[in-house]
């Protein structure tokens, strides 16, 4: 099972990125997976967002219900602010 996850909590910046780190999700970082998942979840426009419990649901949570096994792999690509320019 492959993941990836795009790290938005860094500040929107008007400076273009020009580089993008991409690493190894770490297990810290596993909770995180059930907060993506709701995320992912479509919702039509002008709809409520469901209930949070929502991806417990059998149907949706089998997409992370184990994820964490040795043949799981799961990246996290997060902005490199090094790379921006001056």
């Amino acid at each position: 099972m492959l993941f990836l996850f795009i790290n938005t909590s860094v500040k929107k910046q008007h400076k273009v990125m020009k580089k993008i780190r991409i690493r190894e999700i770490e297990k810290t970082e596993y909770p995180l997976i059930e907060d993506f998942l709701y995320s992912a979840i479509y919702i039509p426009e002008g709809e409520e967002w469901p209930p949070r419990e929502i991806i417990f649901e059998p149907e949706i949570y089998i997409y992370v219900k184990d994820f964490g096994l040795d043949s799981d792999c799961g990246v996290v690509a997060e902005h490199d602010p090094e790379s921006n320019s001056g």
